[in-house]
């Protein structure tokens, strides 16, 4: 399924707080970013944050 605008900034607010947490460096922080930003589907931002807590949602 195509991922949308709300879906990308979800996954992206989730990457920035698994940053914040310590789980990420800043080098993976910035790759996953510009991936999210770049995703079409749901699949893509499912597999960028496949290895976070559920609890970062």
């Amino acid at each position: 399924m195509r991922a949308s605008d709300t879906d990308r900034e979800s996954a992206a607010g989730r990457i920035a707080r698994a940053l914040g947490e310590g789980r990420l460096t800043v080098e993976e922080f910035d790759e996953r970013l510009t991936a999210v930003y770049a995703a079409r589907t749901l699949g893509e931002l499912g597999d960028l944050t496949a290895d976070l807590p559920r609890d970062l949602w």
